[in-house]
Order: C-alpha cells, then sequence, then structure tokens
C-alpha cells in the first residue's frame, strides 16, 4: 500500500498518525512496555496488573454466575402453594386480605393512577 499526499496531509504526518494509532491500540498489553520507532524519547507506558487475590475472586464470581444461571426464575413449589391458596379460598378472607393489603401498603406500593 502506498501513501500519497492527500489534502495538504504529508507522507511524514500520516505515519505518524498511523503510529500513534497503533501505539493506543497496544498499550498496556500483557503488561508489557510499548515502545516507538518514530519517537526515541517515549520509552514506557502505563501498566496494569492484576493480582493473584483479584484472579481468583474473579474465578469465584465466574463461578457464582455459572450456578445461578442453573437456579430457576422461578420456584415451582412456591407458586403450586400459591394455587393451592387461591382454589381453596385463602386469601378471601377478611384477615388475608387486610395482611395482603398491609404488606403492599408498608411497602410503599401504590395502585395505578394515584
Amino acid at each position: 500500500m502506498s501513501i500519497h499526499k492527500i489534502s495538504g496531509s504529508d507522507h511524514n504526518n500520516l505515519e505518524k498518525i498511523v503510529d500513534s494509532q497503533t501505539l493506543k491500540k497496544n498499550e498496556g498489553v500483557k503488561g508489557k512496555p510499548v515502545t516507538s520507532k518514530e519517537d526515541s524519547r517515549l520509552k514506557k507506558v502505563d501498566t496494569v496488573e492484576i493480582s493473584s487475590d483479584v484472579r481468583k475472586l474473579q474465578k469465584t464470581l465466574s463461578n457464582l454466575k455459572s450456578e445461578l444461571k442453573k437456579v430457576p426464575d422461578t420456584r415451582e413449589e412456591k407458586v403450586r402453594d400459591v394455587k393451592a391458596r387461591i382454589e381453596s379460598g385463602f386469601y378471601d378472607k377478611k384477615e388475608n386480605i387486610t395482611k395482603v393489603a398491609n404488606s403492599i401498603n408498608e411497602a410503599g406500593l401504590r395502585p395505578l393512577g394515584s
């Protein structure tokens, strides 16, 4: 590929831009310092190293997320229990209606439109 003078830019300026973009793209890769062929003043770039403790935490978090995915979104036994209570009329009793209403009120939930 050849680079020719474009819109007032010369080959040298374009080469510096390309080198600069390459430096930005490769900064800190695997903790190795990045140096530029064009600019001898640039010796090192800041690097980031992840400690073994943090790596262990990342692995633990990954394992927990994996285990969490195995847990179903609904607990079928709870759903069956509530369905049985509805069918038996449990929630139709005045004392249960009051308990549910108080629980909703204490949670700060309000009816739509109020």
